[in-house]
């Protein structure tokens, strides 16, 4: 009996003292907040191109800041300037044709071309879309631009080219060749697209994801099939045409190896089992940015997380980090932006 309480009280005090010790915290990662990038509204959406970043400053408008030389702020567009009476959610530019292309919240996008110094607002065309939009991808060019772009209230996806027009001095405008602009029913609630060469991805909300293919970045999108996944998808980042990362919200997050997939094109259902690999199932994750091995989750107001990717298959958690209401992260090199309620926030990642 004496034996028994010796070995109790031996156990009790192993489990108080190794109870009680930290977590080890070698293999975690640490971040450094170099700058923070001060808007008057939130910071939504980043768009980084040529050491430039464009954001979308909720209801500061737009703003143009150059990270190359000392984060400086070269350029910001109030809402009046833009025309748009509500917060701006999405950013999108491009150098090929210097034009800048803003989405209203939950109302269509606008495009405007800006110059090439001062990057001022030279010449604005108008808006494309329809009401609700809750995001869009574009396929640039020098001379035309194609877009595709998911709307909430009609449950439609739609997609249609712009072309550079030479008479008159030159001017952008809707092409009017006959199927060239179209819309199709999906029948389903969008909440994202993204897009990678031929395969473009439609978040649907509580029931996961749909897969569309183009023959060529011009032609009209085809279904290919759905993905029905546990939770409600947030946003969607394809790294490529077979790698595709799911945020969906208080369920967490989930790798998809598109390439892995077989479909039955007759009856478009996939007819093999998907080897889905699910992480950060205790976070609520809003997005998620990916950089070689590096997987940068955003938390709303729990901030960032960070995971080592280096097998897609197997993501493992390397930190927390609080720096304050976090909407979406993207790389520039080895640098990451964060979109936080402070500013857009530049961290290094060691």
């Amino acid at each position: 009996m004496i034996d028994i309480k010796k070995s109790s009280l031996s156990l009790i005090f192993i489990f108080l003292v190794f109870g009680c010790i930290e977590p080890n915290t070698e293999d975690l990662w640490n971040i450094t907040i170099e700058s923070v990038l001060g808007t008057d509204g939130y910071v939504r959406d980043v768009h980084v191109e040529n050491n430039l970043a464009f954001l979308a400053a909720g209801e500061a408008g737009a703003q143009i800041w150059d990270l190359s030389n000392g984060f400086q702020k070269i350029q910001s567009f109030s809402l009046d300037d833009i025309g748009s009476d509500k917060e701006i959610t999405q950013v999108h530019y491009s150098s090929l044709n210097k034009l800048m292309q803003l989405l209203e919240y939950n109302e269509r996008a606008y495009i405007m071309t800006l110059d090439d110094s001062l990057y001022n607002i030279e010449s604005s065309w108008g808006q494309w879309g329809a009401e609700d939009t809750r995001g869009f991808v574009i396929s640039d060019s020098a001379e035309q631009f194609t877009y595709y772009s998911v709307i909430k209230k009609d449950h439609f996806l739609k997609w249609g080219k712009w072309e550079y027009l030479h008479e008159y001095g030159g001017y952008w405008s809707r092409s009017s060749v006959e199927g060239e602009s179209a819309e199709i029913d999906i029948y389903a609630t969008p909440t994202s697209i993204a897009l990678s060469n031929k395969k473009l991805i439609i978040g649907i909300g509580q029931l996961g994801v749909q897969i569309w293919e183009l023959s060529d970045i011009n032609s009209n999108p085809l279904f290919q099939a759905s993905i029905d996944l546990d939770g409600s998808v947030e946003s969607i980042t394809l790294v490529d045409e077979n790698s595709l990362f799911i945020a969906k919200g208080s369920y967490g997050a989930s790798f998809i190896p598109l390439d892995q997939i077989e479909i039955d094109i007759e009856t478009n259902s996939i007819i093999n089992n998907i080897p889905i690999a699910k992480f950060a199932e205790d976070l609520n994750v809003n997005h998620i940015a990916v950089n070689n091995n590096i997987a940068a989750l955003s938390l709303g107001s729990k901030g960032i997380a960070l995971y080592d990717i280096t097998d897609y298959s197997s993501p493992i958690e390397k930190g927390i980090y609080p720096i304050g209401y976090s909407y979406k992260a993207q790389f520039w090199g080895e640098k990451l932006l964060v979109c936080t309620r402070e500013g857009l926030q530049i961290i290094s990642i060691n």
